[in-house]
């Protein structure tokens, strides 16, 4: 994810193109507002600057600049949010709807564990044992790059 959002976000911005000795906070300002336009997410805007604050502090720990034009710029917010979801007779109605089909046994997996779609679907039979009802969650599949893979927990 965090090479996907410099690529895009980063390196693929008006920001990017900005020589390192150049950078201003008002080029950060500007870049916020970019990505604001572009529709993107508070969450991922907010990653993208946590991005790029790091990659900045490491241009300042090699002395390619002498300090973090970041310092003069406010981090993001978050506005909070209740998240969404579905009430008792909508996964029933659900459940009810994936019935007979591939997806009903994911489908109840992930709305009787609150599992996650990707830990779920990176799920093998050797993190199931049914003898001490256990699961165990060790990975959660994503895509990087195009591919999809799987990521341990940490």
């Amino acid at each position: 994810m965090y090479a996907t959002i410099t690529r895009k976000h980063i390196v693929g911005a008006k920001i990017g193109t900005k020589p390192l000795d150049k950078l201003r906070p008002s080029h950060v300002d500007a870049w916020k507002v970019e990505l604001q336009g572009r529709g993107l997410s508070e969450s991922t805007i907010r990653t993208a600057y946590t991005i790029l604050r790091a990659l900045l502090d490491r241009a300042v720990r090699d002395r390619a600049l002498p300090q973090n034009p970041l310092n003069a710029v406010r981090r993001p917010k978050l506005t909070a949010k209740e998240a969404a979801y579905l009430k008792p007779e909508q996964v029933r109605s659900l459940l009810a709807a994936a019935e007979g089909s591939r997806y009903a046994p994911l489908l109840a997996l992930l709305v009787n564990t609150g599992l996650r779609r990707g830990e779920a679907l990176a799920l093998h039979w050797s993190d199931v044992d049914l003898d001490e009802k256990l699961l165990r969650v060790r990975g959660a599949l994503a895509r990087v790059d195009g591919s999809v893979s799987c990521a341990p927990l940490v």
